[in-house]
């Protein structure tokens, strides 16, 4: 079996990558995959020298996207192999995606959209929303950066941190779900549009992130035939291929929410699925070897 190379593209704050990838090298290193983890805004990198670029751990895109989008471009118009694809990941990048998976029947967590320097009253977006609590969050954001809850009694007060967010940002605005600190919010995980895993994961106390660096929990999970059946609905109007996917989304009576889908680097919660680290390992190999 030939050694492939393949380039883990990650930024200045991880150099040797989030612990969810480091859990697949052994897997990978069996496969005959030697990862080499690169800064993906590195201009030192000679990205051709790879036989595989995977975009895994970049999570400071979100605060320089032209930056990002103008490197995709550049390893998109030089024909470098990189997954996911940069038309996939392009499409990613702004959450208002979900507005056109909406416009397609995907039921999404309604969602108010507002554009950087528009004038609007925080008060009144809640009573568009028909709600009592929202969720703030930027169009273009990572980890729960930017993002925070408001009830209707406090939009008043909080107007003026709206605004100025506002004024620089685009911002979506979602009606809250209270199920996710009970249920939970629910992530599914497809590898070469094959699913692979579930992770469930809830906030700590008084919160509503679910992030573990945010005080949140998770824990391998078993999805109910119909929750998978609507992830796979919501991946059928997502641009592919793609090495790996991750749908996140709450229950809502009978109904799956979209809350995102995760198409750049998202993590995949290999600690949870043994089984799925290997199948995300052979996926990579295959995609090398194809090279």
């Amino acid at each position: 079996m030939s050694t492939r190379r393949v380039a883990f593209a990650t930024c200045r704050a991880l150099p040797q990558l989030d612990q969810d990838d480091r859990v697949a090298l052994p897997a990978l290193s069996e496969l005959g995959i030697e990862v080499v983890p690169v800064v993906w805004d590195d201009p030192a990198v000679d990205w051709s020298s790879f036989d595989l670029i995977v975009l895994r751990s970049c999570w400071d895109y979100d605060e320089k996207p032209a930056v990002f989008l103008a490197w995709l471009d550049t390893l998109e118009a030089r024909g470098l192999p990189l997954q996911n694809p940069a038309a996939v990941a392009r499409w990613n990048v702004d959450k208002v995606h979900l507005r056109g998976l909406a416009e397609a029947g995907v039921p999404v967590i309604p969602t108010v959209w507002a554009r950087a320097g528009e004038q609007r009253d925080l008060a009144a977006t809640l009573r568009e929303l028909e709600t009592e609590e929202a969720v703030v969050k930027p169009c273009i954001s990572l980890d729960a950066n930017g993002t925070w809850r408001v009830s209707a009694a406090d939009a008043p007060a909080q107007e003026a941190r709206f605004l100025e967010q506002l004024s620089t940002r685009d911002l979506m605005v979602q009606r809250y779900q209270p199920q996710i600190a009970t249920d939970g919010e629910w992530s599914l995980v497809f590898l070469r549009g094959e699913y692979s895993h579930t992770s469930r994961k809830r906030p700590g106390p008084g919160d509503f992130r679910v992030q573990t660096e945010r005080g949140g929990s998770r824990a391998a999970a078993e999805p109910a035939p119909e929750l998978l059946t609507a992830a796979r609905r919501v991946l059928a109007h997502c641009p592919g291929p793609h090495l790996y996917a991750r749908v996140d989304g709450v229950r809502s009576g009978d109904t799956f929410l979209l809350m995102e889908v995760e198409l750049i680097d998202p993590q995949l919660y290999l600690e949870d699925s043994p089984a799925g680290t290997l199948r995300f390992a052979r996926a990579v190999r295959e995609l090398a070897a194809a090279r």
